[in-house]
């Protein structure tokens, strides 16, 4: 049950505040780096973008009141006019004002879907910034295990996430194993199961099948 703590970013790790076995909640800050020229370069750019975005979504959700306002205004007078002279379906002025309405509200309904799609640009331009960020953080709450960083330690900047550490959640460890075409028929669901590791001779572990993958792999034929 292990999640990646990994950036994109280099330099020089200027401070590290936690150790192994540390809760951490999301969000937190785990080390700070003295970005290399090239990554202070991605991270300011990646920061602009996100700025771009932030923007873009306030833009959005400001032209919603506009829509929504617009939309009040083209009903209002269609029922201040058409409607209330009893005015015919198909008379002129009742279809321009009942289609004045009609189109208003559609484009009020149709700004969320303009919304959310600024809100995923948003989230995504955070996540593109934090893999450059001089600022590591967090992914999710858990223990920290396995970090790999100390001040003073040279990182390379990388065109991928690099792990610099780990979180482990506290939930139940689950083992994934290959079975053979003999004996995936005898693998049941719910099924005991002991599992003994070459690594660990002297423990033994014990858990319960939970899932079954009946789609097999071809090897050498």
């Amino acid at each position: 049950n292990l999640i990646n703590i990994t950036t994109q970013a280099g330099g020089i790790v200027k401070d590290v505040y936690v150790q192994d076995g540390d809760k951490v909640y999301s969000g937190q800050t785990l080390a700070t780096l003295t970005l290399d020229p090239d990554s202070a370069q991605k991270s300011a750019q990646a920061y602009s973008a996100y700025l771009s975005a932030k923007n873009a979504l306030d833009s959005t959700q400001t032209n919603t009141w506009t829509l929504d306002s617009a939309m009040f205004a083209a009903n209002r007078k269609f029922i201040n006019d058409a409607v209330a002279r009893n005015l015919t379906t198909t008379d002129p002025t009742y279809i321009q004002e009942y289609d004045d309405w009609k189109a208003a509200e559609a484009k009020y309904l149709s700004q969320q879907n303009v919304i959310n799609q600024a809100k995923i640009s948003l989230n995504n331009a955070w996540l593109s910034y934090r893999s450059v960020s001089p600022t590591i953080t967090a992914p999710m709450a858990g223990i920290i295990d396995n970090i790999t960083l100390t001040p003073g330690m040279v990182l390379a900047s990388a065109t991928t996430s690099q792990r610099i550490a780990v979180i482990r959640n506290e939930g139940n460890p689950i083992a994934t194993f290959n079975i053979s075409e003999i004996d995936i028929n005898k693998i049941k669901i719910g099924l005991k199961a002991t599992i003994i590791l070459d690594s660990l001779a002297d423990k033994t572990f014990t858990g319960k099948i939970t899932t079954v993958d009946r789609i097999g792999t071809v090897t050498s034929n």
